[in-house]
């Protein structure tokens, strides 16, 4: 532990910045220095051209003239507070940026704490507290009334952090959560409004980053500063690049850079990689081995937005990017001898020029293309890639890259391979919050912390097709627009969830009414369509409603059943059903017969083939409907490889097709069918067991008979058991397809009316142990809708008529009548 004493001990080194920083904040004197710096400009003005004023501008000439000593005093005075000002601002920065074992912030909330004082009292009245909890959408009525009302003070010298949150440095993070450690009421207070220790702590984070941000941009004397200052007429002498302007362009006008705008700050990070290989004497080439070739491109289309702002080191402020167009190379010429010569050209006046940086997109297909042709491409590069006066960036996929580029390792000794990763949620949420400080100020309006991590998660969740960084930006964007058409300037996470909900159609947020009506009756809605199968409705209802609450794995589908049992119990009824009630449309049920992939080719059936670049079924439907339900039927007949596949979708929520891509099924609501073990269910069923209790005998049955490992059951949310259908679920699910079929023929003004004796009638003659009630389903419309098809057509049953079944010796007949 860190006592309170030695945090004082620790945060004294920067006291004198803290105590300036408590009696005149930063913000209030770079303010007044602005003010000074333009009344020095006024004062300067009046001073050198009052006194030059012609006379015939009268009292004003003569002012300027008469007051001239009090102007240039004044001029002098303003000069000394001025400079005063620059060197308090000095004083202040000398310790500010002094290397120190804590945070600046953390320090000054220490120093303005008193051995007896309230250390929460002082957090939230502090400037980084209070911000912090506006940036959490808690208000200060909410905070007054927190500290008005509380019990149990914390005073400040009983306060310590424990050193197992960091090694060295004491930052913001580690006092985030000591104070939450340490004051539960505190904690207690901030659940209320849905605020955890880990939201805290990133929001205070974020807070403490702006701040530092803000003053390190004035530390104009740091090397990286310096050396990117620009330097004049560098550029002169470099030459002309004719063919390369043909057979190219220049990164600004690729459109790569041309739809970047302020984006480029996202690539920043891999564009400084690039930067600090091209300084190099020799050999300062790259390969860029990105997820694709338009991602490298904005990654060097970001360089060129550094280089064009001066925020590049002075070795390459000079430097153009080029963008080879390797297609309209390959199109210019039909034969081996003219490509070669043209390449040879091309990198020849590129070499000559001294200051083109060539960007290669794709180039393992560039060379094969060229390689089709005779021209050996990686030979032709070998000759300039030692250059002094020019530097290649070759842009590769990783499949490429380790197919291609990687084996011709005498090539590559000249290349520096940067692995372009796509962001994780963390980083996801830096740049969103950087995005948002200019978001902020451009459209004004202002962010909670909890709309940013909305906006990550539902990236990453919902919306594939895309990098993780476009996403983010492009729901900022769209979330901006959504609560400026509202009229709402402070965003918060359930704006986030509104725009979510209406691109996806998946509900997002706070649980409506109507939602939790839904939920909270989902058994009964259920058994609507569904007759009997009491166990399997229950536990699939429970399994949904946690889906939903939100506390299940973001990082799975939406919910996963292994639905057990004979045919024609409900098991495909209850996925229509499940379907109906979330999703409200059949179109959104994608259905795979798994018994259709149980050969050799069944894994690129349904993923796709690289070799021939074909896209799999499964890869195919799920990429055009993401949300919905995935019903594979009869999946025990399937390739123990396929089940490999499901393994790992229901762990991940994710798979890769042939190509690499990964393919999102987070957002569906996967259901297998078996008839595994149907007969032990059948014999439980007859003989009256009960088969909650045999669950496990069933299930370790299946597994013994290695129909599905123990690992793949184990990754659904629920494996539920239907048992076989008895007289009385019958005659309800008899009951239900002629209710059915009387909604169906009632479009044409006719109407049935339903007897016991007819449904029992159908009991008897549609019972199969076998088929359950699929052969009932067969024999009503053999029996019934045949019967009614035959009145129609001869002309005894028409519109207006109501119809009565009846029997007579074995025998079904009808018999009609007018609608009264």
């Amino acid at each position: 532990m860190i006592t309170f004493a030695e945090l004082k001990n620790k945060s004294s080194k920067l006291y004198p910045a803290i105590l300036l920083e408590k009696y005149s904040s930063y913000r209030k004197r770079r303010i007044a220095r602005n003010i000074m710096f333009w009344l020095l400009i006024l004062l300067f003005v009046a001073m050198v051209i009052g006194p030059e004023l012609p006379l015939r501008l009268g009292e004003v000439s003569m002012f300027f003239r008469d007051y001239q000593t009090n102007i240039r005093s004044a001029f002098v005075l303003a000069l000394l507070v001025w400079v005063s000002l620059y060197l308090i601002r000095a004083f202040y920065f000398s310790h500010y940026f002094r290397k120190s074992e804590i945070d600046f912030e953390v320090a000054k909330l220490i120093m303005d704490s008193d051995e007896e004082t309230d250390i929460t009292k002082t957090f939230l009245e502090s400037d980084v507290g209070q911000y912090t909890m506006i940036r959490l959408g808690i208000g200060s009525d909410q905070i007054k009334n927190f500290v008005r009302n509380r019990k149990n003070i914390i005073p400040a010298d009983k306060f310590d952090i424990e050193r197992t949150y960091t090694k060295e440095y004491i930052g913001v993070k580690d006092y985030g959560k000591s104070l939450l450690r340490q004051d539960p009421d505190f904690a207690s207070f901030l659940s209320q409004y849905k605020v955890d220790s880990d939201t805290f702590v990133e929001a205070l984070e974020w807070v403490d980053d702006l701040e530092w941000k803000i003053r390190a941009s004035q530390k104009w004397w740091d090397r990286s500063h310096l050396a990117r200052i620009k330097g004049l007429g560098r550029n002169w002498a470099f030459g002309k690049v004719y063919l390369l302007e043909k057979y190219g362009h220049s990164i600004m006008s690729d459109n790569s850079y041309l739809n970047l705008g302020d984006r480029w700050r996202v690539y920043e990070k891999d564009a400084r990689k690039i930067e600090s290989i091209l300084v190099k004497k020799r050999d300062a080439n790259v390969a860029l081995v990105s997820p694709t070739t338009s991602i490298g491109l904005n990654i060097m289309a970001s360089l060129g937005k550094m280089i064009l702002n001066g925020k590049i080191l002075f070795e390459i402020e000079d430097r153009r990017i080029y963008v080879l167009d390797t297609v309209a190379i390959m199109e210019s010429v039909n034969d081996s001898n003219n490509l070669e010569i043209l390449i040879r050209d091309i990198l020849f006046q590129t070499n000559r020029a001294g200051n083109v940086i060539l960007v290669i997109p794709n180039l393992p297909a560039f060379a094969e293309h060229a390689n089709s042709l005779g021209v050996d491409v990686m030979n032709l590069l070998s000759d300039f890639l030692s250059s002094a006066r020019m530097q290649i960036v070759a842009i590769s996929d990783r499949h490429s890259y380790h197919q291609v580029l990687e084996p011709n390792m005498g090539l590559m000794q000249s290349f520096e391979k940067i692995l372009v990763e796509d962001i994780d949620k963390n980083s996801a949420i830096k740049i969103l919050q950087d995005e948002v400080n200019r978001v902020e100020v451009s459209n004004d309006v202002f962010f909670t912390f909890q709309c940013i991590r909305a906006i990550s998660e539902g990236a990453e969740r919902y919306f594939v097709g895309s990098t993780y960084s476009d996403k983010i930006l492009d729901l900022l964007d769209e979330v901006v627009v959504e609560a400026k058409t509202s009229g709402r300037k402070i965003i918060t996470e359930e704006d986030a969830h509104k725009v979510i909900s209406i691109k996806t159609g998946v509900p997002q947020g706070q649980i409506t009414q109507k939602e939790k009506t839904i939920l909270a009756n989902l058994e009964e809605i259920l058994h609507q369509r569904v007759i009997g199968q009491d166990l399997a409705i229950d536990s699939i209802s429970n399994s949904m409603r946690r889906a939903r609450s939100g506390i299940t794995d973001p990082n799975r589908p939406m919910g996963s059943f292994l639905f057990i049992g004979p045919t024609g119990v409900g098991k495909t009824e209850t996925v229509k059903a499940l379907n109906e009630v979330f999703f409200k449309n059949e179109e959104k049920i994608i259905r795979l017969d798994m018994s259709e992939y149980n050969s050799d080719d069944a894994i690129e059936k349904l993923i796709g083939s690289y070799s021939n670049k074909s896209s799999g079924i499964l890869a195919s439907k799920i990429r055009d409907q993401q949300y919905g339900v995935l019903l594979l039927d009869e999946f025990e007949k399937t390739s123990d490889k396929v089940k490999d596949i499901f393994l790992q979708i229901l762990d991940e929520g994710q798979f890769s097709d042939s190509q690499g891509n990964k393919i999102n099924c987070r957002n569906l609501i996967i259901i297998a069918t078996s008839n595994a073990g149907s007969q032990l269910i059948f014999d439980v069923t007859r003989s009256g067991g009960n088969l909650a209790e045999k669950k496990d005998d069933i299930i370790k049955q299946i597994i013994n008979e290695r129909i599905f490992k123990p690992e793949l059951l184990n990754r659904f949310d629920g494996t539920i058991l239907f048992h076989s259908l008895e007289k009385e679920h019958l005659q309800k699910i008899a009951k239900l397809m002629l209710e059915k079929l009387n909604e169906r023929i009632a479009k044409n003004g006719i109407r049935i009316k339903t007897k016991d004796d007819i449904v029992d009638y159908l009991v008897e003659i549609g019972s199969d142990p076998k088929f359950g009630a699929r052969e009932m389903n067969r024999k009503i419309k053999d029996e019934i809708e045949s019967l009614i098809a035959d009145k129609i057509i001869s002309g005894e049953v028409e519109s207006g008529d109501i119809i009565e079944f009846n029997l007579e010796d074995g025998v079904l007949g009808l018999t009609s009548k007018k609608i009264v």
